[in-house]
C-alpha cells in the first residue's frame, strides 16, 4: 500500500510541475511583420502593413465562426 501511495505523489509532483512550467514559459510574441522580412523600405510598406492587420483580423473572424459553428454541430448531435 505505502508503494502506491509514494507512486501517486511522484505522479501528483510531476503533473503540479508540468502545469507550472507551461503557464510559466508560455510568452505571447508579437508575429513578424511581413514588410520588415522582406525589407520594403516606401510608400508601399504602409499600405502592405494594413492589408495584412485586415487579412489577420479578417482571419479571427473566420476562426471564431468555426468554432461556433463546430460547437453548434456538436451540441445538434447530442439531442438527437
Amino acid at each position: 500500500m505505502k508503494r502506491y501511495k509514494v507512486i501517486i505523489w511522484i505522479l501528483v509532483i510531476i503533473n503540479i510541475g508540468l502545469i507550472s512550467f507551461m503557464f510559466l514559459q508560455h510568452r505571447t510574441h508579437q508575429r513578424p511583420r511581413i514588410v520588415k522580412i522582406l525589407t520594403i523600405d516606401d510608400t508601399r510598406a504602409s499600405e502592405i502593413n494594413r492589408m495584412e492587420i485586415i487579412h489577420f483580423k479578417e482571419k479571427k473572424k473566420l476562426i471564431d465562426k468555426s468554432k461556433k459553428l463546430r460547437a453548434k454541430l456538436l451540441f445538434s448531435f447530442e439531442n438527437e
